[in-house]
């Protein structure tokens, strides 16, 4: 919804099995109640030369990511990535950890926002408490302006990804892919747009492929209703 990269999203029972060769990237969730087998297995996936984003909790993994603990609340207004600077709705965010060798990629005025040591990259804070809001003084109502991802924390994944992993698809920066190969063989791809009111307006997106023959391409109307996740599944892969 936040228009942050992702891929595809699997049980750890299912994580066991993936193969360092199946993945180039993992997206981590919180790993304050994963097993230490799952640790493990995480920090041979790293050994092995996959690239690790976590998005939360990095516990018994420090060593990797090269950070402490060190949970805190404070004001945030403003975040620098590089030699660029943006200003966000100010909140009093909590951030999980200092470095204690990583390097700091997005900071804002006094915490590490994001952090990275080599190959393995930390989102210190919630995305959605550095929020932006960059329409509501055009909007007619006051906030109603959907807060979305900060455009420099989408900048250093995009660019920390195109380091560690080459996509055989791409597109512009408000429009997020995931790809998922069906049991026939075919590669679905699903093409969402992330930019603020989309579905009002219709505007121009180039999909640029690599290697891949587009067969049809078909428009999906949004629907608000609650989606039943269990009917996707299917011994770990989606049918077509």
């Amino acid at each position: 919804e936040m228009g942050v990269p992702q891929g595809f999203v699997m049980k750890w029972d299912s994580f066991e099995a993936l193969d360092p060769a199946d993945a180039k990237i993992l997206i981590l969730p919180s790993l304050c109640n994963v097993s230490d087998k799952t640790r493990e297995k995480i920090r041979k996936m790293y050994t092995e030369g996959c690239a690790l984003i976590a998005t939360g909790t990095v516990d018994g993994l420090e060593d990797i990511f090269k950070v402490t603990p060190a949970p805190r609340k404070s004001r945030t207004e403003m975040l620098r990535y590089r030699e660029k600077t943006e200003y966000v709705c100010p909140y009093t965010a909590e951030y999980f950890y200092e470095p204690d060798g990583a390097e700091t990629v997005v900071s804002s005025e006094e915490d590490s926002v994001i952090l990275r040591s080599g190959r393995a990259m930390l989102l210190n804070v919630s995305l959605g408490e550095v929020g932006i809001d960059t329409l509501i003084s055009r909007c007619e109502v006051p906030f109603a302006e959907r807060a979305n991802i900060s455009v420099l924390i989408r900048d250093a994944l995009r660019d920390f990804i195109s380091e560690n992993a080459s996509p055989i698809m791409s597109t512009d920066e408000k429009c997020g892919l995931c790809a998922i190969r069906t049991v026939g063989g075919e590669i679905l791809v699903v093409l969402t747009d992330y930019s603020p009111f989309s579905a009002r307006d219709a505007r121009e997106v180039t999909v640029r492929f690599d290697g891949i023959k587009v067969k049809s391409v078909e428009n999906l109307a949004y629907d608000p209703h609650d989606i039943d996740l269990t009917a996707f599944e299917n011994g770990g892969v989606i049918d077509s």
